[in-house]
């Protein structure tokens, strides 16, 4: 994507800043940054409001209680 914005292909592109520093300083030195959003979780987990309460608990719980199953697993 960087490549088709350099060579005027495309008008614009987005991606995460991990993927953006990846590329050769060549490349990113033919680019502009135009915006940065604020930083936030790598991977987030979000729900729709029409999920009940007691699921997205229940998914919680177990997102949470995976760190613990893990540390129970012998390496």
């Amino acid at each position: 994507m960087f490549k088709h914005v350099a060579l005027g292909h495309v008008a614009a592109g987005g991606t995460v800043n991990a993927a953006f520093n990846d590329e050769s300083p060549e490349l990113r030195d033919q680019l502009t940054v135009l915006f940065k959003t604020p930083d936030v979780a790598s991977h987030p987990i979000v729900a729709h409001p029409r999920v009940p309460a007691s699921v997205r608990k229940s998914v919680i719980n177990a997102l949470m209680g995976m760190q613990q199953d893990a540390e129970d697993v012998p390496c």
